[in-house]
């Protein structure tokens, strides 16, 4: 006797057996790896969208500390400058960045009176220490006017 208090023996035709025939697993098998091949291609993409927006998030914060900094050094020396590196100082070894301030026109500047500064940002994930069409990044620009004649 089981604990509901039946017989337990084999199946007969008063006592129909419940189980699952082979056939019938197999079947459920496939059902389930139909639904579960396509979610997880879909989770793939969301988790590579996740990481590309994170990525994205994390360099446009540094770049716009880096345009800051260069944009406060133009109101206190009205002078040309580039500059690049590494955001290594801030935990960041794979981001990198590069500088341009410069009053000519042709960048969006106006000699001795405005300067174009643009910071471009990018994860160089060869480590060749230049932007590749496949590495993510941010380019930001601004212009800052000279404070004093």
């Amino acid at each position: 006797m089981n604990p509901l208090g039946r017989k337990v023996g084999p199946c007969t035709r008063s006592r129909p057996c419940h189980a699952f025939s082979l056939l019938e697993v197999v079947v459920g098998m496939v059902v389930v790896g139909l639904i579960l091949v396509p979610t997880t291609v879909f989770m793939s993409d969301v988790l590579r969208g996740e990481t590309t927006l994170r990525d994205r998030s994390e360099l446009l914060q540094l770049a716009r500390g880096k345009q800051s900094e260069f944009g406060h050094m133009t109101r206190v020396r009205f002078e040309n400058q580039t500059a690049a590196g590494t955001f290594s100082a801030v935990g960041y070894p794979l981001h990198r960045y590069t500088v341009n301030c410069s009053q000519a026109t042709s960048e969006g500047g106006i000699p001795g009176r405005l300067m174009s500064i643009r910071t471009l940002a990018w994860v160089d994930v060869n480590l060749n220490g230049r932007l590749d069409p496949t590495e993510g990044s941010v380019d930001l620009w601004t212009t800052v006017a000279r404070a004093s004649p």
